[in-house]
């Protein structure tokens, strides 16, 4: 939570230097993101692998002509492995079902260029660091299945990390009205895992905001 709260200080920074507020153009929005997890193959392996539709907050405030800062929160939702293994045991046949799930948020502060394509399209290429959490979990009915009384099958505790990455992205908005616009845009960032996970996220999105 720290963390997240140093996150916002370059940009109230960048607010509070800047031209004067009748001469800024803030932005807010929400919407539907999905998200793309990649991992290289390690202690598990492709099972961190998958895609899941979650949704994004966020605000942005061109300070200059051309240089916007924002920032953002961002939901990926739950990506879920679902495997089954069947097994001997004593002479029967038994089939075990194990999960491996992942839950994924981060914050973003990022700052970068922007500038109009058309009289009704702006476009800003940004930059920045997030700060991300991630709640892994796993569970299986395979103790029970072969486990006999009094054996007591031990639940696996859930493992947290939180990291902060660069990342990076493009912006688009359409302007529907006067103050009503169509977002969309996408991001990519890094994923660092205990002990030695490695992968990548992109996330795209799509949503409406409002100009203040």
């Amino acid at each position: 939570m720290l963390l997240r709260r140093w996150l916002l200080i370059p940009v109230a920074l960048a607010v509070s230097a800047a031209t004067p507020v009748s001469a800024q153009t803030v932005w807010i929005g929400a919407g539907v993101q999905q998200d793309w997890q990649q991992f290289t193959e390690n202690v598990v392996p492709d099972r961190l692998d998958g895609t899941r539709v979650g949704w994004r907050i966020g605000g942005d405030v061109l300070v200059r002509r051309h240089i916007a800062v924002a920032a953002e929160w961002s939901d990926a939702g739950t990506i879920e492995d679902v495997r089954a293994l069947t097994l001997d045991v004593n002479g029967r046949t038994t089939t075990t079902t194990s999960t491996f799930t992942h839950h994924t948020r981060s914050l973003s502060a990022l700052a970068g260029f922007e500038h109009e394509l058309t009289a009704r399209m702006r476009m800003a290429y940004l930059f920045g660091v997030a700060v991300t959490d991630v709640r892994r979990a796993f569970a299986s009915d395979a103790a029970t299945a072969v486990l006999v009384p009094p054996s007591t099958p031990a639940s696996a505790p859930s493992l947290d990390d939180r990291f902060a990455a660069v990342t990076a992205g493009v912006d688009v908005k359409v302007r529907m009205s006067r103050q009503l616009y169509l977002l969309g845009g996408v991001r990519a960032q890094p994923l660092r895992l205990d002990p030695d996970l490695r992968g990548w996220s992109l996330r795209s999105f799509i949503g409406a905001g409002w100009a203040l």
